[in-house]
């Protein structure tokens, strides 16, 4: 059986991170490739998350990542309304092939609670809730605050540890129609594949 390919997930919070994680245990599961995850979580907002993945690197290269090299770099930050097209090419400029010689970005608009919530029927198996629908013209800005409502009202004394369940949400999420719902996570689960199979072959 061929060795793991290690993959890094540099992400700019929990949920972020877990959501990222999850992803990759299933499509590398659909795809027949084992995986060895690094998290790399950076709390404190995309713009910082920027300086902080370029610091990242730059460690890397002076260090090395521990256990070997990186076959995969998976690299996840809010596009915070400013458009899943610009913040990938942001990331893009950002990404030192030297340490991740294969990468994949995911630019969540407005943010990554709008992928939990992208297949609301999943979410709602998954959290035994489901969120009020988001104001008109807001696609994913109240997200966050309508899931822990939503997990308030359903009795859950630890709504922010939504996080913690996204392995289950994940695997309960219909793909297709999470992506025709958000078509930045249709982009990226299509890049993710897509760097998954190089590593199969």
């Amino acid at each position: 059986m061929p060795d793991p390919r290690r993959v890094v997930v540099f992400a700019e919070d929990t949920a972020t991170d877990q959501y990222g994680q999850a992803l990759l245990e299933r499509l590398g599961g659909e795809g027949g490739v084992s995986l060895e995850v690094v998290s790399a979580v950076r709390e404190g907002g995309a713009a910082r998350a920027v300086n902080e993945l370029v610091a990242y690197q730059r460690r890397c290269q002076r260090r090395g990542v521990a256990r070997g090299p990186v076959d995969l770099g998976v690299v996840i930050l809010d596009a915070d309304r400013k458009g899943w097209a610009d913040s990938r090419k942001r990331l893009l400029q950002a990404i030192d092939p030297a340490t991740f010689p294969l990468v994949a970005v995911g630019c969540p608009d407005p943010h990554v609670e709008r992928w939990y919530l992208a297949d609301r029927s999943a979410f709602r198996q998954t959290y035994g809730a489901e969120p009020a629908t988001p104001s008109p013209g807001r696609p994913g800005t109240d997200c966050k605050r309508l899931i822990l409502e939503a997990l308030r009202a359903a009795g859950d004394p630890l709504p922010r540890l939504y996080p913690s369940a996204a392995g289950r949400l994940v695997q309960a999420q219909d793909l297709e129609r999470a992506g025709r719902e958000v078509a930045e996570l249709d982009h990226f689960i299509k890049e993710l594949r897509a760097a998954l199979q190089r590593l199969a072959g």
